[in-house]
């Protein structure tokens, strides 16, 4: 079931009506059977997979908060890591793993009966779950209180807000929330979820479909494009991947506040960061937060030594690639933010031995706040023509016609000369969807809050109406739907 369908819609009312009849105490088991119904509309035996890994965790983390014996609770951590691991790596690596051995035992010219594929289908939103599953199962371990019942963890996991595509949430931060019989979410938890509703729409309905025109024939041949576009087809993709998966979090985090629960902010106007490494504390903001209180603080943090500290980085980043996707343009993607990362701190721990105490001076300098803002969304820029490029070969191509930069005048030459200037009005569209979210934030609180109510509301009509206009039956599902 996709957010932006009607099947959705006409869910989410239903079930936001009984939501609002029942009593108290039936609320949450009411949110749980319909967070089943959701994830089966996708595929019903999957079901089955997530009530075995759940239950698994469960009884897991009770036996790891009653066991005095240090070794034990050790020995059954990774016990219920290694399944968590596991489903996690036969459902999404399997077919990688089978294809890189079939390749490698024939590149050398040996023979082979292994199979290059098998037919696995990719449970939707696996790699949220497990995820989230890993971090109680670790929170257990460090000392937090396990679930008081199967359903409550069954809960914390299932949500269907956040089943798919997240954010990743904590266990400490969602249960307190439905701990308690759930109340009628107040008029400002509504209007605010109806808000956040209406403006993931616009997002993804209109903002991101309206890239895929741009983008799709770009990267499906990419040879047969222009420089000039492919330069637009590479913006067009950054434009929509942003779009795409923060209209995603909006509508989860609005249909969230309408059943009385809060979901964290997952965005915070990436593409105005000034620097790698502040670029992936705004975006994904959830995952981000996971890789370092999962596995970057216990490989040692900033504690170890500063080569250690570059290896870890290099790690971490390369580990949030795989966990994207599998195939070799993902561990490429990953190895090139990961390089990104080491290199820009790097260069942070050279620039404050050489300027001393005017670093902090030539940092708050507007034309280097500027140029280092520009061109950390080069480097971004660049790495979402590896993650959307349907193969490694493709990518380079692109890469190629990135690099021809007399080529690129000569286009724009053209375009000019010939009146042209259609690609121009994208182009500047573009970098206004990808770098006026913080003017346009302030613009809109201010004139939403000085608007009289009966005006929201015809604007809140307006919007809905125009995103369900942009619907259309065949849209893209939502882009992190498979990972």
């Amino acid at each position: 079931m996709n957010f932006a369908s009607n099947e959705f819609v006409v869910f989410l009312l239903a079930v936001w009506g009984l939501f609002l009849v029942l009593p108290a105490r039936f609320r949450a088991p009411l949110l749980l059977l319909a967070s089943y119904y959701f994830y089966a509309t996708w595929s019903l035996p999957f079901v089955g997979v997530i009530l075995i890994t759940t239950s698994i965790d469960y009884f897991a983390s009770k036996l790891l908060f009653s066991s005095p014996s240090p070794a034990k609770r050790k020995a059954i951590l990774w016990s219920a890591l290694s399944v968590n691991l596991f489903v996690l790596g036969f459902f999404k690596y399997c077919n990688f793993f089978l294809d890189a051995t079939h390749s490698a035992i024939k590149a050398i010219g040996w023979h082979t009966h292994v199979p290059a594929h098998l037919d696995i289908l990719l449970p939707l939103g696996i790699s949220y779950y497990t995820f989230e599953a890993i971090s109680y199962l670790m929170d257990v371990y460090r000392g937090s209180r396990p679930s008081k019942s199967w359903l409550e963890y069954n809960f914390y996991i299932m949500f269907f807000p956040h089943l798919i595509s997240g954010p990743i949430v904590r266990f400490n931060e969602l249960s307190p929330q439905y701990a308690q019989p759930l109340e009628i979410p107040s008029k400002e938890r509504v209007c605010k979820g109806i808000e956040l509703i209406v403006l993931g729409y616009i997002f993804k309905a209109i903002i991101a479909n309206s890239c895929v025109a741009i983008a799709d024939p770009v990267f499906g041949a990419p040879e047969k494009a222009t420089v000039l576009e492919t330069y637009l087809g590479a913006l067009a993709f950054t434009t929509q991947i942003y779009f795409d998966f923060m209209g995603y979090t909006h509508i989860a985090r609005g249909v969230s506040l309408l059943f009385n629960i809060e979901l964290p902010l997952n965005f915070n106007h990436p593409f105005t960061a000034a620097n790698i490494s502040n670029f992936w504390e705004r975006w994904q903001i959830s995952l981000t937060r996971w890789i370092r209180d999962y596995i970057f603080i216990p490989l040692g943090g900033t504690r170890r030594s500063f080569p250690r500290v570059l290896v870890n980085l290099f790690l971490i980043m390369f580990i949030c690639g795989i966990w994207h996707g599998s195939g070799w343009r993902y561990v490429i993607w990953g190895a090139y933010y990961g390089l990104l990362v080491v290199a820009y701190h790097s260069y942070k721990k050279i620039r404050s031995r050489l300027l001393g105490a005017h670093e902090n001076a030539i940092l708050q300098n507007k034309i280097y706040s500027v140029g280092s803002t520009l061109l950390t969304f080069a480097a971004v820029y660049l790495a979402c023509v590896i993650f959307r490029a349907p193969a490694v070969d493709g990518a380079l191509i692109m890469f190629g016609k990135l690099a021809q930069f007399g080529a690129l005048f000569n286009d724009i030459h053209v375009c000019l000369s010939t009146a042209e200037y259609t690609i121009f009005g994208l182009f500047t569209l573009l970098f206004l969807c990808c770098f006026a979210g913080p003017l346009a934030e302030r613009i809109y609180t201010a004139a939403m809050r000085r608007l009289p109510y009966f005006c929201k509301v015809q604007l809140v009509t307006a919007a809905a109406t125009a995103s369900w206009v942009f619907c259309a039956p065949d849209m893209q599902p939502f882009i992190y739907f498979q990972f």
